[in-house]
């Protein structure tokens, strides 16, 4: 009893890791993206979207949340091409800037912080301003250093941040030892031969 007792214990250590695994920049980029945009204002379940040219990897986040919510999303690309008036409303937006940085926390773990800014208008059929707003929010967390790689792992320039050196002990302690050593083996070799 004792036994299956310490290997489930065991086993239960290994498999917390993946369970607890970071989301990746571009993964919080698209959740702040959905809490701005994500509620769309009044009775409406169709709308076109029209995504502005910086950062097109918010909008599969965005369709997919208003998707699984029961609205008819139209793309700009569709095969649905009006003619003349929109028939329907339309939701703009443009991502205006996005930032990762990382702090230093404790021995090997960083502070993310991810921001993201992004101004959309929202209007009406017959051309007329419904809503339009800026959003801006931010979502800090801690990962370790190691895990970086993973979660900046795209090719979007905004969903990489630059990683703060690491100033412990180590970064000073470690080449003073060794350049001691070296001298004491110069020492040692040149006091022997004589």
């Amino acid at each position: 009893m004792l036994r299956s007792l310490i290997l489930v214990a065991i086993l239960s250590a290994f498999w917390v890791r993946p369970l607890t695994a970071q989301n990746t920049n571009m993964d919080v980029l698209g959740g702040l993206a959905v809490k701005c945009l994500g509620d769309i204002p009044g009775p409406v379940d169709t709308f076109r979207v029209n995504a502005g040219r910086r950062m097109p990897f918010l909008r599969p986040y965005l369709t997919r949340h208003w998707l699984s919510r029961g609205y008819k999303v139209f793309l700009p690309d569709s095969v649905t091409n009006f003619e003349g008036p929109n028939p329907i409303h339309e939701l703009r937006y443009d991502a205006e800037s996005a930032d990762v940085s990382y702090e230093r926390a404790e021995r090997d773990s960083l502070r993310r912080t991810i921001r993201l800014t992004i101004a959309h208008s929202f209007i009406s059929p017959g051309g007329r301003l419904v809503e339009e707003a800026r959003c801006q929010d931010a979502v800090s967390d801690t990962i370790l250093a190691k895990d970086v790689p993973l979660v900046q792992g795209d090719s979007w320039e905004e969903t990489h941040g630059t990683v703060p050196l690491n100033r412990s002990w180590r970064t000073w302690a470690e080449p003073a030892v060794i350049g001691t050593s070296i001298a004491v083996v110069v020492y040692l070799f040149f006091s022997v031969r004589s």
